[in-house]
């Protein structure tokens, strides 16, 4: 839960800071693991109409495991000034890549390094595996433990219900869950859940379709659907 996380965070040792900004991007923002060397803050005209604070651009296949480039907002909002998400994004991001440094090649010979300078060679990463790897066995092995609650099958969390030891790839699974069962999110539908994490519908219902409740995908189309006044005169 936010909550639990929250409280994890905060008793983290400032020696910790780099992990705690990981951890608090990937759960607020979705991500995989590997998404924090190559995600980039959206850069926007603050006066147009589309215009948003927060959101974070993941580029597509070339540097990450998702299949096209995709955008993603925050879940918590509070987040970004309390665990200064954005604010020291270019301090935390520089020092991910002197931890575990990407590997990029270039995308027309990729047994020669990439080269920056040549715009129409995007580059391809070739070691998110061994990236998204580094942040599992810091949380597995340097930083304290992490219990947390496990959610039942609607997604709801039981109060001094089960607890686990968290992994990475939960805190993107929270995003999902957070997303179809929050009513503050209820605005969201599948496809713009699906199209933030960067993957199809069908792999999103396929992953996370099981912590709607039958209930709740009933209420959800029918509160959708507009009958036509022929329809309700006729019923």
């Amino acid at each position: 839960t936010q909550k639990e996380a929250e409280i994890y965070f905060d008793g983290l040792d400032d020696e910790y800071e780099l992990h705690r900004w990981c951890l608090a991007m990937m759960m607020c923002y979705g991500m995989r693991n590997h998404e924090l060397w190559h995600c980039s803050p959206l850069e926007s005209n603050p006066s147009g109409q589309s215009h948003k604070k927060g959101i974070i651009m993941i580029p597509g296949n070339w540097r990450t495991k998702s299949k096209f480039t995709h955008w993603t907002f925050p879940i918590f909002p509070e987040w970004i000034s309390k665990y200064k998400l954005l604010e020291d994004f270019e301090i935390m991001q520089e020092q991910l890549y002197k931890r575990a440094k990407p590997r990029i090649m270039s995308a027309v010979d990729m047994s020669q390094r990439w080269d920056s300078s040549k715009t129409k060679d995007l580059g391809v990463c070739v070691n998110n595996d061994y990236l998204g790897n580094w942040i599992s066995k810091q949380l597995r092995e340097n930083l304290p433990d992490w219990l947390a609650s496990v959610p039942n099958a609607k997604g709801k969390f039981i109060k001094n219900g089960e607890k686990d030891t968290v992994k990475p790839y939960d805190l993107r699974h929270t995003f999902a869950v957070t997303l179809a069962t929050s009513p503050k999110w209820k605005h969201v539908n599948e496809t713009n859940a699906s199209l933030a994490m960067g993957h199809n519908v069908e792999i999103h219902r396929k992953h996370y379709q099981r912590w709607i409740s039958e209930d709740e995908t009933r209420d959800t189309f029918l509160k959708e659907i507009t009958a036509p006044k022929w329809y309700q005169e006729a019923v």
